[in-house]
């Protein structure tokens, strides 16, 4: 398992466990040690998305929870990959 793939799996993990506590990428890099522009460039390589919009992902997937009471709407599924 390289660097790349474990901070792309930190940073996923975190963004689902610290969705309503932490609002910006910069909150995450610090957590991680690592800069903003670092993050945004592992993530870019390894999912082809920026990192905020891996953050509007889970935002859009917990507001499908509240809406629904569940992960199975149509988005949540597409995206909960």
């Amino acid at each position: 398992m390289n660097r790349n793939y474990q901070l792309t799996y930190e940073f996923k993990k975190l963004a689902d466990q610290h969705l309503t506590d932490w609002k910006t990428v910069a909150d995450y890099s610090s957590f991680l040690g690592i800069s903003t522009k670092y993050l945004a460039e592992v993530i870019r390589v390894e999912t082809g998305n920026m990192t905020l919009q891996i953050i509007h992902k889970y935002i859009l997937s917990l507001i499908c929870y509240i809406l629904t009471g569940t992960f199975a709407c149509h988005y949540c599924l597409v995206t909960r990959r």
